[in-house]
């Protein structure tokens, strides 16, 4: 057909395309007459009918209206037609949100309702994947009423992924809570990877608030300023008719946990309720209509979607969660493994016992539970509320015989570590798992597969981290369990790594610290290269600091009497100012110098980095700063002496141009010097738990074994 062009065929196609295009009816159905029915299938590229055309054009009342004149003329097939990838009208209409036309086209043609194309996807599959909610609606709702008894057919294509799944990965939270409500049977049901909905959702550390790095300003609109919905219960289809009632308010019971005994408040006055709750709604009217303004701002517009999608996606968790069981399936050896204390060459009972199975060095089965998925990806809000629901599902041992604990470490989840910590359970059965690698939770800490680089500034500070990172988890774990070794096979493990591990009989066997010291060697090499540059680039500038200190003692300004030698200016408050700047930037200057050299002249052990360098660079840093602003300062004194400004909004500005520079160099330096300020604290922390404890204080102990 296509080698006999019909231009005139053509032509009139292009016009009515065009028309389609720029929503022109009247030029549509003019054309419309002129061209063939049906179309040939040369003229489209998936071979779509003009009601197809029309429809992804986005022309509703162009569509209603082809949509009669088929009827008008009982064009039936017309109406069933697919085109080249399967999808019949209604499939076309179920992506938009044309509500009208679906009604229209469910009562001239209620077949296509369950027309699959060719990835087995009815309407109601297309509604759903494409996160139309009104559309959802309507045709779930015919479903219902026509054709109930297919039901599965409706909600799952060809490679089993079901709407639920599908709603989830797109993250249409607020659709997959109506899906997971009104079809149940999905919630545990699994894809071809063999995962249900809360391992999706699990999956996606992206939508969780605890999951993302925002910045002060974004948190505080976030927890202040957006308010929990605006028209939202409107635009989603009553979500109040369907929530249970602990789902009304995503955010009562987050912070509840069982196992944390949590004292009795005592109820207020009743004046004095209603004088909070008078109040309260003051401040709530205030706080919409500030929010109905900023609106209008695109930026604010797009901060409320993102907060929408994280509470949408802690309401369907906690739907989801309450009806998981996967966390139920777990190892039920005790311990997984003997511990291994002997020499080198000697192996425990339970080691020889597994050499009839295979190891497993991959330290994640291949589908953990949602729980384990939370804890790697760090969704502290799925974590706490499954652990807030099923407190025993802490207890939960993967395939790979690792624990919660295991997974926590190995990812560098504080948060998610401390609450296990403060849950009032016996942490014994959790810190004296051993994995199937021979793995104790301290020797994760060693694991650097899913090192992410941490959250501190520069490869010293980072190996500072995972230092205290180190004896963090080493505070928890028996004090034996520091000499255990572990026992991975070799061919494991690449040849450079066997070169530099103990081997015996087959297997590598590393303490925790020997596991830690060899796969922290390239993150130690890179830190010591960057604090040898960084002393020797600080103490240079502070050389030159010093230098123009000294420099400008021996000059003062104004000059010197000739007869005695005493400076002219020594009675001016001013020439105090320089000289008492003069000397600190001079003394502070050199101290930085002393402090850089001594990095310098270290030997750069693994330990050192733990708290001897960092304290030394962070009192070089400190001493070099105050250098500079002091050097301004004394800079500036010598301007006013010199030049005798009178008016004080002339020494004002002098003044603030000589903080320039140090206020460039302050900013320029903020995050590293509240990385340093970090370590200061941490220190100081080690320092008071050293210290004996006052008759009047308790210190209860890190390790509890109960």
């Amino acid at each position: 057909m296509a080698k006999n062009i019909d231009h005139e065929l053509y032509k009139n196609f292009k016009d009515m395309y065009e028309g389609l295009m720029k929503g022109d009816m009247e030029k549509v159905l003019k054309q419309y007459d002129k061209l063939p029915v049906p179309l040939p299938d040369y003229l489209t590229v998936f071979g779509d009918t003009l009601l197809h055309i029309a429809i992804f054009m986005d022309r509703e009342d162009i569509a209603r209206e082809i949509l009669k004149r088929y009827v008008n003329d009982h064009l039936y097939d017309l109406i069933h037609q697919k085109n080249n990838l399967g999808n019949t009208v209604l499939h076309e209409v179920a992506t938009t949100n044309m509500v009208t036309l679906a009604r229209d086209l469910l009562d001239y043609a209620p077949k296509l309702l369950s027309s699959r194309n060719n990835f087995g996807e009815t309407p109601l599959f297309k509604a759903a994947y494409n996160g139309q909610h009104d559309m959802f609606d309507i045709l779930s709702l015919a479903v219902d009423l026509t054709d109930k008894d297919n039901l599965d057919q409706h909600l799952t294509s060809k490679d089993r992924t079901n709407i639920l799944h599908l709603t989830i990965l797109a993250e249409f939270f607020d659709l997959a809570f109506i899906i997971a409500n009104k079809y149940p049977r999905l919630v545990d049901k699994r894809n071809d990877a063999g995962k249900i909905g809360l391992q999706l959702l699990s999956n996606n550390p992206s939508a969780f608030l605890s999951s993302r790095n925002y910045g002060l300003v974004k948190r505080l609109i976030f927890k202040y300023c957006v308010p929990t919905s605006i028209e939202h219960e409107k635009k989603r289809h009553k979500l109040d008719d369907l929530k249970h009632p602990y789902e009304l308010n995503p955010f009562d019971d987050e912070d509840q946990d069982n196992n944390i005994h949590k004292p009795k408040v005592p109820k207020m006055p009743r004046t004095y309720t209603r004088c909070m709750s008078m109040v309260a709604s003051v401040l709530t009217q205030i706080n919409r209509s500030i929010w109905t303004f900023l609106r209008g701002w695109p930026t604010m517009e797009r901060i409320y979607n993102e907060h929408r999608k994280h509470e949408s996606a802690i309401i369907l968790a906690k739907l989801l969660i309450k009806k998981d069981t996967t966390w139920e399936i777990t190892r039920s050896d005790e311990e997984g493994g003997d511990i291994s204390l002997g020499s080198e060459g000697k192996r425990s009972k339970g080691e020889m016992a597994k050499e009839t199975k295979p190891p497993i060095f991959e330290l994640l089965p291949s589908h953990p539970t949602a729980l384990l998925t939370a804890t790697s990806n760090g969704i502290v809000e799925i974590v706490k509320e499954i652990l807030r629901v099923y407190p025993q599902a802490v207890e939960h041992v993967s395939d790979a015989g690792q624990n919660i604990l295991h997974v926590a470490v190995k990812h560098r989840q504080l948060e998610i570590f401390n609450h296990i910590r403060k849950m009032e359970l016996p942490m014994s059965r959790l810190v004296r798992r051993i994995d199937d690698n021979g793995y104790t939770i301290l020797h994760h800490v060693g694991v650097m597969k899913f090192y992410r680089g941490g959250t501190l500034p520069g490869p010293a500070l980072q190996l500072q981290e995972e230092l205290h990172w180190f004896e963090r988890v080493k505070h928890i774990v028996p004090p034996h369990y520091e000499k255990h070794r572990s026992h991975i096979k070799k061919e494991l493990l690449s040849k450079k790594k066997k070169e530099t591990s103990n081997e015996d009989e087959g297997y590598i066997r590393d303490t925790a610290y020997e596991l830690f010291g060899r796969t922290h060697k390239d993150l130690h090499k890179d830190a010591r290269e960057w604090l040898k540059n960084t002393a020797k680039s600080c103490s240079t500038v502070a050389v030159l600091i010093a230098t123009v200190a000294f420099a400008a003692a021996y000059t003062v300004p104004g000059g010197s009497d000739s007869k005695t030698g005493a400076p002219i200016l020594l009675h001016d408050p001013f020439f105090l100012v320089f000289t008492v700047m003069d000397v600190l930037s001079l003394a502070t200057s050199l101290t930085s110098v002393v402090m850089f050299l001594s990095i310098l002249t270290s030997p750069l052990e693994l330990e050192d980095f733990k708290e001897s360098l960092p304290r030394k660079l962070t009192f070089g840093f400190t001493f070099l700063f105050i250098s500079v602003a002091m050097t301004m300062l004394a800079f500036a004194a010598t301007i006013v002496l010199i030049v005798h400004l009178k008016k004080r909004w002339v020494t004002t500005l002098v003044y603030c141009l000589a903080f320039l520079p140090v206020t460039v160099f302050a900013l320029l330096q903020y995050p590293l010097y509240l990385a340093f300020m970090d370590t200061m604290t941490y220190s100081l922390n080690v320092i008071k738990l050293s210290l004996p404890p006052l008759p009047w204080s308790s210190k209860k102990s890190v390790y509890k074994l109960d």
